[in-house]
C-alpha cells in the first residue's frame, strides 16, 4: 500500500509542479489559462519556439491582449515587433492608439527590420488603419503588401520602391506626396486622396481608384496603369498623364476634358462615352485603341502614331492632327468641321460623308496629300499650305 501511496504521490506528465527545487520541465508541463502560455513562453529556449507560443495568445481575448502589451513594454526586436502586429487588430481604443504610435516611430527607423520581421507572418494581416507616418520626410523600400493602411496620413512624403501589393488603401492621404517607382498592384485606393500627388513610374494594376479625389495629380515616366475600368466614379481635375503606359483599360463615361496624354502609349484601350474636349493626346498608339460615343471636339492629337486608330461615332470637330500618321484612320460620316491636317501622313483613309467644312488640309499638290483623298467627301475643306505652314515642321 506504501508503494502505491508513494507511486501516487509522484508528478505525472502533465501535472503541475509547485514547489521543490527542482526547475519546472519546458516541454513537459502544462499549465491551463494564459499563465500557462506566459509559463511555455519564459521557459522557451530559442526565439523560433517564442514565435510559435506568442502566435497562441489572440485565443485568450483580452487577457492574451494585455500580455501582448506587457510584452511590447519589456521585449525588444523581433519579439516587440511580434507582439505589436499580432495586437493590431485588436478593438482596444488605447491600445490601437499606443500601437499606431509605436509603428509610426519603428518603421522610418527600422525599415530592414520591419521588412525581415514581416516575413513571419506572411499570411497575417497587420492593421495599421488610421496610421500617421506623414511627419515623416521620406521613406525608401518598405513593404507595406497586404497591410491595412486604411485612412493613412502618408502625405507630404517622398515614397521610393514602396511595395504596396495587394494594400489596402482606402481613404489614405497621399496629398502632396510623391510615389516612385513603386507596386500598387491590386491595391485598393477608393476613396484616397491623391491632390497634388505625382506617381513617378509606379506599376497600378488592377487598382481600385473609384472616388479617388483627382486634383491636380500628376502620373508620369512610364508609370504603368493596366488591367483597369475607369469609370464615372472617377474625377479628373488638372490630371495628367504624361509618358503612361496604358495596357487593357477601358474609359467608360469619364469626364477627362482638358487632360493631358502627353507622350503615352495605348494597347487595347477604349474610350466609352467620355468627355475629351481640349484632352492633349500627342500619343503613340501601340495597339488598338478605340475612341467610341464620345466627344472629341477641340482635342489635341498632333505629333502623333494614330496608325489604326478607330473613331466610332465621336464628335472631332476642331481636332488638331498636324503632323500625325493618319495611316489607315477612318473617319467615314464623322464630323472634322474645322479640323487641322496640316502635313498629316495619310494612307488608306475614307472621309465618305464626313462634315469637313473649314478643316485644314496641305495643299491638294503636296506630297502629304495622297491621291487617294481626292475621291473623299471634302466639301468646304480648306487647302492653303502657305496659310497654315509652320516653320520648322516641314
Amino acid at each position: 500500500m506504501s508503494d502505491e501511496l508513494n507511486e501516487e504521490k509522484q508528478p505525472k506528465e502533465y501535472d503541475l509542479v509547485l514547489g521543490g527545487n527542482n526547475p519546472p520541465p519546458t516541454d513537459g508541463l502544462v499549465l491551463g489559462g494564459i499563465e500557462g502560455l506566459k509559463l511555455q513562453f519564459n521557459n522557451a529556449n530559442s526565439e523560433e519556439k517564442k514565435i510559435a507560443i506568442l502566435q497562441k495568445a489572440l485565443a485568450y481575448g483580452e487577457t492574451g491582449e494585455a500580455w501582448l502589451l506587457d510584452l511590447i513594454a519589456t521585449e525588444n526586436d523581433k519579439i516587440q515587433w511580434l507582439a505589436a502586429v499580432l495586437l493590431s487588430n485588436t478593438k482596444n481604443k488605447i491600445y490601437k492608439e499606443l500601437l499606431l504610435e509605436y509603428f509610426a516611430d519603428f518603421i522610418p527607423k527600422n525599415v530592414d527590420s520591419w521588412n525581415e520581421y514581416k516575413q513571419t507572418l506572411p499570411n497575417f494581416e497587420i492593421n495599421l488603419s488610421a496610421i500617421n507616418i506623414g511627419y515623416n520626410k521620406e521613406l525608401h523600400q518598405v513593404d507595406f503588401s497586404k497591410v491595412n493602411l486604411k485612412k493613412a496620413n502618408l502625405s507630404n512624403l517622398l515614397l521610393y520602391e514602396i511595395n504596396f501589393f495587394q494594400t489596402n488603401l482606402s481613404q489614405i492621404n497621399l496629398k502632396n506626396t510623391t510615389v516612385v517607382s513603386s507596386n500598387i498592384k491590386q491595391s485598393n485606393l477608393e476613396n484616397a486622396n491623391l491632390t497634388k500627388a505625382l506617381f513617378y513610374g509606379a506599376e497600378l494594376d488592377e487598382v481600385n481608384l473609384s472616388n479617388a479625389i483627382f486634383v491636380d495629380t500628376d502620373f508620369c515616366n512610364n508609370a504603368c496603369i493596366q488591367n483597369m475600368l475607369i469609370d464615372h466614379s472617377y474625377s479628373f481635375s488638372n490630371t495628367s498623364f504624361s509618358d503612361i503606359i496604358f495596357k487593357n483599360v477601358t474609359f467608360k463615361n469619364v469626364n477627362l476634358q482638358n487632360i493631358y496624354f502627353y507622350g503615352s502609349s495605348f494597347e487595347n484601350v477604349v474610350f466609352d462615352n467620355c468627355n475629351l474636349i481640349s484632352a492633349d493626346f500627342r500619343i503613340d498608339c501601340i495597339a488598338n485603341l478605340i475612341f467610341k460615343d464620345s466627344n472629341l471636339e477641340n482635342i489635341r492629337l498632333m505629333l502623333s502614331n494614330l496608325k489604326g486608330v478607330k473613331f466610332d461615332c465621336v464628335n472631332l470637330r476642331g481636332a488638331d492632327f498636324r503632323w500625325s500618321d493618319l495611316t489607315g484612320v477612318n473617319f467615314t460620316g464623322l464630323d472634322v468641321r474645322g479640323a487641322n491636317f496640316t502635313r498629316c501622313t495619310f494612307g488608306n483613309n475614307n472621309l465618305d460623308k464626313a462634315n469637313t467644312k473649314g478643316a485644314k488640309f496641305s495643299s491638294i499638290n503636296s506630297p502629304r496629300f495622297p491621291p487617294n483623298l481626292k475621291t473623299s467627301n471634302l466639301k468646304g475643306a480648306l487647302f492653303d499650305d502657305q496659310h497654315y505652314y509652320e516653320p520648322g515642321y516641314e
